[in-house]
């Protein structure tokens, strides 16, 4: 396996044959030793003399710290025999007396490069050949040259030498370096007439110094100071795109903005890898960099400027209507498509590219449609004549020329009845056509290149989710998207959220619907609901997380999931085989009224739910106010009059209407009805009510009649519990109006029924205020609300304190307690 961290460079270096490219990443990767068979590869490489030379110091590691392949073993021999014999040169070394010449060619040197001189190399045959102070073969000196290399302290070595087919590769590391009196130098011997590439690195600086040349001589290197210079690189690239400069990674598929970048003076390669896979990379860009500006002379940048990034394109050929279905919902898809697919075109990775700019590949387009028939499934090519070969090869070089890679085709299919609705989309790929094309194919198979995926709705009010759904699912995107649907619910009916789910259950998990009481039912929706109905939904979903994770997290409902796949109608019995996306339908019931957020997202295989993918809000409503009709019925046992030899039963039908507001808990409102009052004393009428009365006349059973027109004010307090199936409630009213009564039955007691002072003489007229408190419960059944009440009430409260009226028939005092009946209707 190669490492891709050292061996990316691999396939970055040009002219390399497919085989030689596969060798010496294995060679790499296994980090081996290299044997003879490898010295043409490398000494090719290493005669370069640029940075695909100095590369080998990583790609050929585990032939450090020397390598010497393809010459004579003597030579070989010679050269590390030399190498080993000016090894540990110092001061010790150095000052002893055979060693005098060279101390003192070493200080030449170092005093011509203070005085920007050209040096004498100190390391030559006329300072080593007497052997004295490295003990040498003069002979192994004729065949070789010495390199003198200007070294600062922990700064390491590589050098790599070419001649014909032999190849010599050195690696030096920073206390190999010479050391005379706290000066450094390394000391390299190459073979003569070789081509030498040197690479200097320090431990503390990413920047490495390099020189190649062809040697011919003794020489010294770096007699200068070193020349830097910077490069600022703004550069865009795909994902899977690696950028390196001379054989080093800046970045792996990650945006540079004005990074900058140290290098030496010169030149520089800047090479992007596409990678699909770790041993799988080719160059989607080269380009040599011209000298950079040198710090020394102008502080001063080089700006470097690339887009290289390759988007993916997409264009809509075109949204048609199967015959029966309406070919203006169609009309309305192709915007959808277009607005979804220019608004997401970061959220997708495809730009939009709009097909009604190209005038040129109108006519090709026109022949695709009506040859490329994904139904028919028909082959192209050898089997049908080269006529829709043509045509499909027309339209993929055309798109291709023009950036387009990917076509997409949208149909409206539409039950007999024309109320289940499906949308299918179908893409086809550019770069697939038109590679196809290029090979030796006998045919296309369209059903392998065509890509279909189907997505059923209710109503065009989902269309808007269903055109995105598709999308996505054509252009292999997950998602989770909750559909379009009544977002406002009677807060005593369970709300339904239809979720459409596409994914892949090992990548993105299991798709959850959840739901969480968000705020109570009379204050304003919170700014998270606020915000999913804007532009910007990854920052409303992002509040929405933050505040699910937060302290005050919301309490969560349960919700219940099925799925809905199954309601689909014969005409989608196709669409169901191509379909892959699943469509689930959630439901729950209201804690209380309020808003409620619902979240869909993915949730793990150890059930731990990931971030929202979509949410909205919604609302459990009650009504805002109440149009109810009531009757109740008090029987003579439950009302207690002042005279306590009378029996009465009583009889209250009323209408009403209460407002429920600002609390939804508590109403005011205005009720108004009519009560009915029958009065009867069994023991007749005592002798001391009516003076008048005697005999047998005082032990006959009389009875009397009140009939009672009231208006008036009303307070009801209700609990608004999801959670319980009734209402508790309680009502209280205070009613005032007009009370007439019968007195036809007693005129025969004519201080008992009091002087008529107006109207018919059977007939009295007296005002009434009356008051009930009603308690009890109510539960909703249709559009209907059915209350069942307690009801503890007074009528004639102006007559309770007077004793004068209490034994007349006018006297409309009592106090009652019956059971009643409320139907509501809720508006």
């Amino acid at each position: 396996m190669v490492d891709p961290g050292r061996c990316l460079a691999v396939p970055a270096i040009v002219g390399l044959a497919p085989d030689q490219q596969r060798e010496l990443g294995v060679l790499c990767g296994r980090r081996g030793r290299p044997q003879p068979e490898h010295a043409p590869l490398l000494a090719r490489l290493a005669a370069r003399g640029s940075w695909e030379a100095t590369a080998l110091a990583e790609l050929v590691v585990g032939g450090a710290p020397h390598l010497d392949l393809g010459g004579e073993a003597s030579a070989a021999a010679e050269l590390l025999a030399v190498r080993r014999g000016l090894a540990g040169l110092g001061d010790r070394r150095l000052a002893g007396a055979g060693c005098k010449p060279l101390d003192a060619a070493i200080d030449a040197y170092f005093a011509d490069v203070a005085e920007r001189e050209v040096p004498v190399p100190p390391f030559a045959a006329a300072t080593l050949g007497d052997g004295r102070c490295v003990p040498l073969d003069t002979g192994a000196l004729a065949e070789l040259h010495l390199l003198t290399v200007a070294a600062l302290p922990g700064q390491s070595l590589f050098v790599a030498a070419a001649a014909g087919e032999r190849v010599v590769l050195q690696w030096f590391a920073a206390d190999e370096a010479v050391v005379q009196r706290e000066r450094r130098l390394f000391v390299v011997a190459v073979p003569a007439w070789s081509v030498v590439t040197v690479r200097a690195v320090h431990a503390d600086t990413a920047t490495a110094r390099s020189w190649s040349g062809f040697v011919t001589h003794d020489r010294t290197l770096w007699d200068g100071p070193a020349e830097f210079g910077c490069l600022r690189l703004s550069v865009d690239l795909d994902a899977d795109t690696t950028l390196m400069i001379d054989g080093r990674v800046l970045s792996r598929g990650q945006r540079l903005a004005h990074r900058t970048v140290g290098v030496q003076a010169g030149a520089h390669e800047l090479v992007a890898l596409r990678c699909a896979g770790k041993e799988q990379c080719v160059v989607r860009f080269r380009e040599t960099l011209p000298a950079a500006v040198e710090t020394t002379t102008q502080n001063l940048c080089q700006d470097v400027v690339l887009d290289l990034h390759q988007p993916r394109s997409v264009a809509i050929v075109r949204a048609s209507a199967a015959p029966g279905c309406d070919a203006a919902l169609a009309w309305q898809a192709n915007l959808l498509a277009t607005e979804y697919l220019r608004s997401n075109e970061a959220r997708t990775g495809r730009v939009f590219r709009d097909l009604a700019s190209y005038a040129t590949i109108t006519s090709a387009l026109g022949s695709l449609r009506d040859s490329l028939n994904p139904t028919a499934g028909g082959t192209t090519g050898g089997a049908t004549g080269a006529d829709s070969l043509e045509t499909v090869a027309t339209v993929a070089k055309e798109a291709w020329r023009q950036g387009i890679d990917e076509l997409v085709s949208l149909e409206l299919r539409c039950g007999s009845d024309g109320t289940s609705l499906s949308l299918q989309g179908s893409a086809i790929s550019v770069r697939e056509v038109f590679g196809r094309d290029r090979g030796e194919v006998a045919g296309l198979d369209l059903k392998q290149l065509l890509r279909v995926q189907t997505l059923r709705f209710r109503s065009e009010a989902q269309l808007e989710s269903s055109v995105g759904g598709v999308l996505d699912q054509l252009l292999g995107r997950s998602y989770l998207r909750i559909r379009e649907g009544a977002t406002a619910f009677p807060y005593r009916t369970r709300a339904r959220v239809e979720l459409a789910a596409f994914g892949r259950t090992e990548v993105d998990g299991l798709p959850q619907l959840a739901a969480f009481h968000f705020a109570a039912e009379f204050r304003k929706p919170p700014g998270e609901c606020q915000a999913l109905r804007g532009r910007d939904r990854q920052t409303a979903l992002a509040a929405v997380d933050m505040r699910l994770r937060g302290a005050d997290a919301p309490v969560p409902v349960p919700v219940s999931i099925a799925r809905r796949d199954s309601e689909l109608t014969e005409h989608d019995a196709a669409a169901l085989r191509a379909a892959s996306a699943t469509q689930l339908e959630g439901s729950f019931a209201a804690s209380g009224p309020g808003t409620y957020l619902v979240v869909a997202r993915w949730v793990d295989a150890k059930g731990e739910p990931g971030p929202a993918i979509d949410a909205t809000c919604v609302r459990f409503e009650v009504p805002e106010r109440e149009l109810w009709g009531s009757v109740m019925f008090a029987p003579d046992l439950t009302v207690l009059t002042p005279i306590r030899d009378y029996r009465a039963h009583l009889l209250r039908v009323q209408l009403g209407h209460t407002w429920y507001r600002p609390r939804r808990w508590i109403g005011l409102g205005v009720a108004g009805g009519y009560t009915y009052t029958r009065y009867a004393s069994a023991a007749g009428l005592p002798s001391w009510q009516d003076f008048a009365v005697g005999g047998e006349q005082s032990i006959q059973a009389i009875e009397w009649r009140r009939h009672g027109v009231v208006v008036g004010p009303l307070v009801e307090a209700r609990t608004r519990r999801g959670s319980i199936p009734v209402e508790l409630r309680a009502r209280l009213s205070v009613s005032g109006g007009v009370a007439i009564v019968d007195v036809s039955k007693v005129t025969a007691y004519p201080d008992f029924a009091t002087g008529s002072s107006f109207g018919p003489s059977n007939l009295r007229v007296r005002p009434t205020i009356d008051s009930t408190l009603e308690l009890g419960l109510s539960y909703p059944a249709g559009p209907l609300t059915i209350g069942h009440m307690i009801t503890l009430g007074s009528t004639g409260l102006q007559d309770m304190f007077s004793g004068t009226r209490a034994v007349t028939a006018v006297g409309g005092a009592s106090m009652y307690a019956g059971l009643g009946l409320i139907l509501g209707g809720a508006r």
